[in-house]
């Protein structure tokens, strides 16, 4: 899938769709141990404490972990683009940053059901129209996983393909990457100055895991020029060993009579609310996926009544919306409000179907709830609403002075005010659908605050 581009929570709509959202990071919080998990720093630097010119192959401290030059050159420079020193590598140079737990395992990583590490640094390439260096998560081992790199043709790429995602000379990119080292996944998102882009989950080895994983590697990969990181930071975040429950999420289609349509000139918009709600444990990876007649309705605006995400893609009548930060969510209320165009002229009834389903993991794996329809009927005519003008105060009476002889007056009557009209269609009324709870549970009705009380039907999770 494409990823979408995006800064920005909200997608903002002049009757086009205009920008699409992306949820931005939450920052960890300082260290911590208790029973409900673990965290740490295992490798920070700005490289400010550092002598200017070459590194060798002797390790050097940081504020956290040690640096070296795996292969020279490696040196420790100011470089444009960046703040203040960076460390920057050129032909064969390869940096090596290693934790601060190198050559032994990462801290508390047995016994743990999630463990999360967490990868920040700041990238810039001397030019952009040709392939250049490249970060890697390294084992102690020394298998590699590419992170990203700088791509030919101003793109940054991973594993030699392009991603939908321009860098320029001098211009800073920002890597966020989390893996998930128990489950073999990496979320990874990255912002440069023509935009930001998040990858859906990959998949990562095996081999990469607490046990194993202990550096990171900048290499310039034969490139000429300096290529610099700068502002590096890893973290670990471990969860409690007790096991975690499953999600249970309620999906809330459009209550009967909620559903609105607008006519502005010829135009038709068609409004209308979907509410999911998580009563269980965290789902990771959530994304609301709406299938529609592409050739019918184009979506214009979609706004978060309460809860935060972004619009992933848009793609031959397929709609994927990614739900929470960083598509995780915990027992959190999800309202999203849509606007839709009706994209041909009304020329009697018109009935319109979208289907709309979730996919999530959680605890027990991955899961999909089976689609719902929300059946829309718009009516042949959508008649005015005629509004009372609201007079307020008694208006002072004047007396006239007339004269000669008065013309004939006309008499002037008070407009009639005309209001935008909002007409209610009618709607299947949808069965809201719980998801991931098992075939044998008989989960409780769970009320959307501001709507009619759904009864959710259970479907296993896969």
């Amino acid at each position: 899938m494409a990823p979408i581009l995006s800064r920005t929570y909200r997608m903002l709509s002049a009757m086009v769709l205009l920008a699409l959202m992306l949820g931005l990071g939450v920052a960890i919080p300082a260290s911590r141990a208790s029973a409900k998990g673990f965290e740490a720093t295992v490798f920070r630097s700005g490289f400010e404490s550092l002598s200017a010119g070459a590194l060798s192959s002797t390790p050097v401290a940081v504020e956290e972990g040690f640096v070296l030059a795996a292969t020279a050159p490696v040196n420790v420079a100011n470089v444009s683009g960046l703040d203040g020193q960076a460390l920057t590598v050129t032909g064969a140079g390869v940096a090596e940053l290693r934790f601060s737990s190198y050559p032994g395992t990462l801290p508390q990583a047995l016994n743990s059901q999630r463990y999360e590490l967490r990868v920040k640094a700041d990238l810039v390439a001397p030019v952009a129209n040709t392939a250049g260096a490249s970060l890697y998560l390294v084992t102690v081992g020394g298998q590699r996983y590419e992170i990203v790199g700088f791509g030919a043709d101003g793109k940054l790429a991973r594993g030699g393909a392009a991603l939908n995602l321009a860098y320029t000379a001098g211009g800073k990119v920002e890597v966020d990457a989390r893996f998930d080292l128990k489950n073999g996944r990496m979320e990874l998102e990255l912002t440069t100055n023509a935009g930001s882009l998040r990858l859906d989950p990959l998949s990562l080895p095996g081999s990469f895991n607490p046990d194993t994983v202990g550096r990171l590697q900048f290499a310039a990969g034969g490139a000429s020029g300096n290529y610099g990181i700068d502002r590096v930071e890893v973290r670990v975040q471990k969860e409690d060993d007790e096991k975690e429950d499953p999600a249970r999420i309620v999906i809330t289609p459009p209550a009967t009579n909620n559903i609105t349509f607008e006519v502005v000139g010829d135009v038709t918009l068609i409004n209308f609310n979907i509410v999911l709600k998580n009563n269980g444990g965290r789902a990771r990876n959530v994304f609301l996926v709406l299938d529609v007649d592409d050739k019918l309705l184009e979506l214009l605006d979609l706004t978060w009544v309460t809860g935060i995400g972004y619009v992933h893609e848009i793609r031959e009548g397929q709609i994927v919306i990614g739900i929470g930060e960083y598509n995780a969510i915990r027992k959190d209320r999800y309202d999203l409000k849509f606007k839709f165009k009706l994209k041909q002229k009304r020329n009697g009834e018109v009935k319109l179907d979208i289907k709309y389903r979730v996919r999530y993991h959680d605890s027990r794996g991955r899961h999909e709830s089976n689609p719902l329809v929300i059946v829309i009927v718009i009516p042949a005519v959508i008649v005015p609403v005629t509004a009372t003008p609201v007079v307020t105060g008694t208006p002072a009476t004047a007396t006239p002075t007339v004269t000669g002889t008065p013309p004939t007056a006309t008499s002037t009557a008070l407009p009639t005010t005309t209001a935008t009209p909002t007409v209610t269609g009618t709607p299947a009324t949808a069965t809201p659908t719980v998801t991931g709870t098992p075939p044998t549970a008989t989960p409780s009705p769970t009320a959307a605050p501001d709507g009619p009380s759904p009864t959710p039907t259970a479907s296993s999770g896969s």
